[in-house]
């Protein structure tokens, strides 16, 4: 678990208006309550904040509707995932 002060550090630097914005230009929404919307800022940021308490070392990652909690390097990071793609190296 991390500190107040980091988890809000990371929230207070990432720009949950821009999500926002790229959720609704792409119609990407949230069960929220019994609605299906787009979050607010606010109930992105609050999500994120829950996501970034429950990462609790390097291997653990947490993920929900395009967020990405997880570890980069020791340090505490938030993503906001449209797309991604892995391949296996042999």
């Amino acid at each position: 678990m991390y500190s107040v002060i980091t988890v809000q550090n990371v929230l207070s630097n990432f720009d949950f208006a821009r999500v926002q914005q790229v959720m609704l230009f792409m119609g990407w929404r949230w069960l929220v309550g019994n609605a299906l919307r787009v979050p607010t800022v606010s109930e992105l940021e609050a999500t994120a904040r829950m996501m970034l308490e429950l990462v609790s070392d390097e291997q653990s990652s947490v993920t929900s509707g395009g967020l990405v909690a997880d570890m980069d390097d020791g340090a505490l990071r938030l993503r906001f995932v449209i797309e991604q793609r892995t391949s296996e190296v042999k």
